[in-house]
This record gives structure tokens, sequence and C-alpha cells, in this order.
């Protein structure tokens, strides 16, 4: 017989519930539950395990556990502290894994050792998680069950300390055997358009298994937000992927082997989608943040900019995008959030946005904000095969096809449009799942994915209605959309955002009291916007090589270069719009006044590269063909694929892309939002990085009355060092509602 269905995780009903597990804390701001989980040698023999309470500035060697809750469904059952005790199948699996045979384990997982059922407990203990991550001797994290046993071995074994390429590669041949890649090679595209480039049996094999690790990368633990905090501040992770362990360093060993195999594709936009860059690059950020943390990294972990930058992670409750990191919060003096699961959403993302602005003196909560209301939201998630059998199935008559809502998914025959492999992004209609226990299944099943489209459009839509009362200078986290522009403060690292962004220079912001939902801070006005060109919207997040004839950016000279009434507040405007185009920074440093430093941005100007080859003309090259029009397209360059004129046309991309180019009545050029409009005025805030652009409302932002709205951050070429503080112009504040 199957334990009940378990309830969803509380959403803050208000009500607080008894289980007899549970005693009441003597002090909930300062003691925690362990949960001490019983050996036993058998998989399958029952879970046994009860909790105890400790202070937990003493609580002595335990682990954390870190896993997904999955969707409700059937739940397993363990003995806890004498009572029977229902827990979801994702934490059965996982405690099964990590139960030990002979010894007693500690352990400390949100599931079990905080009442889900009780509010009042979840808001007292819930803040108290970064600790308690912090403190743990390392934190296990439970992946899911393994899609292929064999094939995860084989993967993990490339990896292992001591292997050399030679050695995995040899064995990678015998273990995939003649038989598994000769019926790749047949039914694969993929092999064939590669077969043309004279590639061999070793490049099959290293394809399958980066397709395990891409596969390992998709696991829905990568998309959690309470992931982040429990990742960060982890003295040690560990994975526990089926029956494997294996460490953090071993990831970031796959990924970086990943990342070397789609440096040229990247280049060329060619074998690789570019969201499968996005996979590897949301395992980069976060490693990048654990170094960080541990002081380790060259950057410092940065709240606002991790809540930006994660703000597509899923949650059950979009409440848990600024409740998963008050431990974070914390570490930057921000104190006083209180977790209450009962107060509206729109007021819980206005008292995080008060706080911050109240609490830390800056006002870079502001250059987080981005227009939301009516714009399209990210796209559907592609469903990726990156498994070897996911691949070849579909050219094969025991594909699992679903043809209709009513039916159970049948064997039959599922022929794919030729060439879907070389982004190995299956075509609409096809549904990747994840069972509780993280193992994915792929399907033909075009009513589901019409389903999900519509599940995700009604979430939105009530996500929308209750923040339709937030106040334009508060960002919503729960919004991501297809025109969101990179943030411009964190285009430096720590240092370089000291010394490159200070548009207010050591001004701390200055908030004038008023009612909650308006925001009365202190500046100056500077310009206002008179000329605006078309913004600039790419296809895909990724950087090309030169600027297109079709390309908005073209646009954006004539009008640079032409000021309105004549007024030129530069000695040079060519060299200020081409440093426009980098943020005055190429690629690591700020440009020198003088020298030929710019030669990277006017060459991608001029179009000097020639463009990436079609998939057809690349299935008609030679190997050697391949590479040597590769060298000829970039040997007039001195800087490599990875040199300094890359890293140039990535900046470029980032700066540029999701803005437009405006001209101010002054003259001076800048980038806002795609949403700006011409009339916007630009503001420079105390305690602002960049300047801002504003919207009056009623009246106009000249005078302390006024009202207006905030647009969003902008980047004006000439006064992003304190520049306009010398111009004479008067301080006043603007109220933003």
């Amino acid at each position: 017989m199957h334990a009940p269905r378990l309830p969803p995780r509380p959403a803050g009903s208000g009500t607080t519930k008894y289980h007899p597990v549970y005693q009441l804390f003597s002090d909930p701001r300062s003691e925690i539950r362990l949960l001490a989980l019983d050996p036993a040698s058998a998989f399958e023999a029952p879970l046994v395990g009860s909790l105890s309470h400790a202070p937990l500035a003493d609580s002595g060697d335990f682990e954390c556990m870190s896993y997904t809750w999955g969707e409700i469904g059937v739940a397993g059952t363990m003995l806890l502290s004498g009572h029977e005790f229902s827990i979801y199948e994702s934490v059965d699996a996982a405690l099964r894994r990590l139960r030990r045979d002979s010894e007693v384990r500690v352990l400390w997982l949100d599931a079990i050792c905080i009442n889900q059922e009780d509010n009042a407990e979840k808001s007292i203990q819930v803040p108290l998680m970064r600790q308690i991550y912090q403190q743990a001797s390392q934190v296990c994290v439970y992946l899911g069950e393994a899609k292929d046993l064999d094939m995860l071995q084989m993967t993990l074994s490339t990896f292992e300390p001591g292997n050399t390429p030679t050695k995995t590669l040899v064995g990678g041949v015998k273990f995939w055997g003649k038989a598994v890649l000769g019926n790749f090679k047949k039914k694969n595209q993929l092999f064939q358009t590669f077969k043309a480039l004279t590639l061999h049996d070793s490049y099959i094999v290293y394809e399958m298994r980066q397709g395990e690790v891409r596969e390992l990368l998709c696991r829905p633990w990568w998309t959690r937000t309470w992931i982040l905090q429990e990742a960060i501040v982890a003295r040690k992770v560990v994975f526990i992927y089926g029956p494997e362990t294996f460490a953090w360093d071993i990831v970031a060993s796959m990924v970086a082997a990943s990342r070397i195999d789609m440096g040229l594709g990247d280049s060329y936009n060619t074998t690789h989608a570019p969201e499968e860059s996005a996979i590897l690059a949301r395992f980069e950020a976060i490693d990048e943040l654990r170094r960080a943390w541990s002081g380790t990294g060259e950057k410092r972990a940065r709240l606002l900019e991790i809540l930006y930058n994660f703000r597509t992670q899923g949650c059950t409750n979009p409440r848990d995008r600024i409740f998963s990191f008050l431990g974070l919060a914390q570490m930057e003096g921000v104190f006083g959030i209180e977790v209450d699961y009962n107060l509206s959403l729109a007021e819980v993302y206005l008292r995080f946005a008060r706080r911050m602005v109240d609490q830390t003196g800056s006002l870079d909560l502001l250059n987080c904000k981005r227009e939301w209301r009516g714009v399209p939201p990210l796209g559907a998630q592609k469903v990726y095969a990156y498994h070897v059998y996911d691949q070849t199935k579909y050219h094969d008559i025991n594909a699992k096809v679903h043809r209709d809502s009513y039916d159970e998914p049948k064997r039959g025959w599922a022929l794919l449009p030729a060439g879907w492999e070389f982004y190995r992004i299956c075509p609409e209609g096809w549904v990747r799942e994840y069972d509780n226990v993280g193992r994915p299944t792929i399907s033909y099943q075009p009513s589901k994915a019409g389903l999900l489209l519509d599940t995700a459009a009604a979430d939105r839509a009530l996500l929308a209605e209750q923040l339709v009362s937030l106040p334009s200078w508060v960002p919503n986290w729960a919004a991501a959309t297809q025109h969101d522009p990179h943030l411009i403060a964190s285009l430096q690292t720590a240092v370089e955002q000291d010394l490159l962004c200070r548009a207010s220079g050591d001004l701390a912001a200055r908030i004038a009291p008023s009612p909650p939902n308006v925001l009365s801070a202190e500046g100056l006005l500077f310009d206002t916007v008179a000329q605006l060109s078309p913004a600039f919207h790419p296809h895909a997040d990724i950087a090309h090589f030169y600027r297109k004839p079709q390309d908005p950016r073209v646009a954006w000279e004539a009008l640079a270069l032409s000021p309105p009434n004549e007024n030129n507040p530069y000695r040079d405007r060519r060299e200020a719009f081409l440093r426009l185009h980098v943020g005055d920074f190429v690629p690591e440093q700020p440009i020198p006044p003088t020298g030929d430093a710019l030669e990277n941005v006017t060459t991608w100007m001029k179009g000097d590269f020639q463009d990436g080859a079609t998939l057809d003309e690349l299935a008609n090259m030679s190997i050697r063909e391949y590479l040597k029009r590769g060298f000829e397209v970039h040997a007039h360059s001195a800087a490599a694929l990875d040199g300094p004129y890359s890293k140039c046309a990535a900046r470029i991309h980032r700066v540029t892309s999701h803005r437009a180019l405006f001209v101010t009545e002054g003259g001076y050029m800048g980038l806002g939002s795609w949403n700006v409009r011409v009339g916007d005025q630009v503001v420079v805030l105390k305690g602002g990085k960049t300047p801002f652009l504003i919207r009056p409302l009623r009246g106009t932002c000249t005078t302390d009355e006024g009202q207006c709205e905030l647009i969003g951050e902008a980047y004006v070429q000439g006064i992003m060092m304190g520049e306009a503080l010398t111009m004479g112009k008067e301080m006043r504040f603007f109220n933003m509602v």
C-alpha cells in the first residue's frame, strides 16, 4: 500500500498544525533539529530515524542535504521518533542513498527538520538556513537516480584524477563498443554531417560523454532557487547521483571540458545551440559565487547581482525569490526582513526593496528594475536530447510516441526532420519530463506540450495580477522577459566597478520620508532624451564577431554623430561613440585616452570578419578545408578566438543587447533600456553607480512635488565617473512611484 499523498509546500495558509514528531523549541532562533538516520545494510530496508534538538552555535558534526522536492504524488514513509511520517519520494530515495551500512548518519534537511505545516516556525527557521548550511561539514546534493548507470560510470571515470586523454579515449571506445557506435552512426544524422569533416569514432565517443555531462547539468536540482544559498555557502559539496558520489571539482572539470569543446562552435554559431552554453554558464556562475564567498575568487558575491542573474530559477512560491537569499542579505548588512508567507507577493518585494535602500546607503537596487508589463516572457524551454539513447531512438520503430491526449504512449515510428540532431533540439510537440527521483523521459506528446504552454501563460497572468500594484522602482523578481538587458553595474569586477562606474561619486543615497510605495531620492536632473534609435534585440544571447548590414546598431552611428542643435560635449565624437559600445572598457581595463586600443571596436563595426559557414557548406568540407577556412578568416587579426577581439565582441554584445541608443538635448549619447522614449529625463541620484532614466507623470520632475516613473538604468558616455556633479546643477528630490 502506498502512503497518502503529501500536501504541496505551504504557501502561507496562516495555520499552525501539530505533529507528534515535532517537539517545541526552547528558543527557535538559536536551535535546530537534527535527523539521526539509523543504518541498514539493505537498500530496501525501512527508513528509521529520530529527531533531536541542538544549539545552532554548538550543533556538533552534521551534514546537510540539498535536493528537489518533486511534484505531489506517491509518497514514502519512514519511522521517525517512533511515529510513521510521510516523506516525498525524492527524500525517500535520497535518504536511502545516504544511509550507511553500520553507522548512524546525522543530517539536516528542511522537509524533516522544519515543521512545514507550521508557518510561525518556518518564519523563524528559514532565515537560519544560511548558517546551517555554512556550519555543516558538507552538503550532500541529491541529483536523482541515473538514467543509465553504465554510461554514468564511464563518464565519471573520464574525469578521475590521474586519467590521461589517451587513457579515457581508449576506455571510451571499448566501453561503447562497436555495436553502440554502429547504431549511432546509422541512425543519427549528426554523424553523417560530421562524417564530411572526416571525424572518426573518437569524436563520437567524446560527444556521447559530453552529452552525459549536459544531461547531468539539466537535472531539476540546478533550476531551484534554494540551491544557490545552499551551494554558495557550503564548505564542501558532494553530489549523489544514483549510487555514485563525486565532488564539486569533478563537475567543474566536466564543464571545463565541455566549454573547450564548444569554443569553436560558439564562434561560428554551429554545432551547439546557444542554449547549451547557458547550461554550462549556470554552473560556472554558481562556481564563481562559491569562490567569491570563500574569498578565493576575483569577485565579491553581490546579493542583488545574484537575485538578478538567477531570477529564472524555479521555486514553488515566488516569495522564496527573496526569502531563499535572506542569509546572504544579512552578510551584506541588511537585516530586519521577516520571512512571512502571509504577506502578499507585492508586499514582500516592496519591503525587501525598502530595506536594501534604507540600510545600504546605495541605489544599486534600481539597476535591477526591468520593464515586465506586457513584454514577451522568456520563450518556452526547448527540449534537448543529450543522452545517446534518446538521440538514436527517434529514427527507430521502437520510439515512444503519444498520439492523442487520451491514449497511453505507444511504440511507433518517430522520424523527425532531417538535421534536428545538429542542435540536439527536439521539434515542437516533444516533452521532457522528470519523475520525482530525477529520471528524465523524452516523448512525443503534442497535447501535453500545448497544455504546458497554457499553464505557464496562466501562471504568468496570475503573477501579474498579484503584482499590479508594484511601484516602478521595485524590481519584479518573478519576471524575466525576452528583452531584459544585462546589468550595467555588473559588467566590471569588484575593483573595476568601484573605479569605472561611479556616476554619483562617493555620495551615499539620501532618501526623504515618503509613503512606502514612493521612493523620494535626492539627485540632479542632467538632461532630456531628444533623439532615439531602434533598440537592438538579438535572437539569442550569443555574440557575433562583426556588425551585420541589417543590424539595428548600424543606424546608431548616423544619429550619434549628428547631435541636435550641433551640441557636442565631446572632443572626438566618433571616439566617444566607439567607447559607448563597450562601456569604455576593452576588454579588462579602461581604454587609454590615446593609441589604437579601439581598433577592435572599429574592426567589429566594419564587418571585416566573414560570417560562419552554413550547415550545407560545412557538410561538404573536409576537415582540412574546415580548419583552413577558420585560420583564413582570422589570420589578419592579431587576436585569436580567445584573445582580445573575441572578448571585445562579447563585451559589445553584453553592453548593447536589448538597449537603444539615445542622444540628449545637450548632445550626450547614451544607452537606455529598450523602452526609453523621447522626453525621458536622465538623472544622477546620490548613491547610484549609474545614471537613471525617469518619466514624468504628474506635473514635472523639476520640482520636489512632481512624481515620476523609473524607466531603468542608463549608460551615458562622459558622466559615468561623477562628472555631472561638477557641472553646477541643482540637487532636488525625485519622487518615484
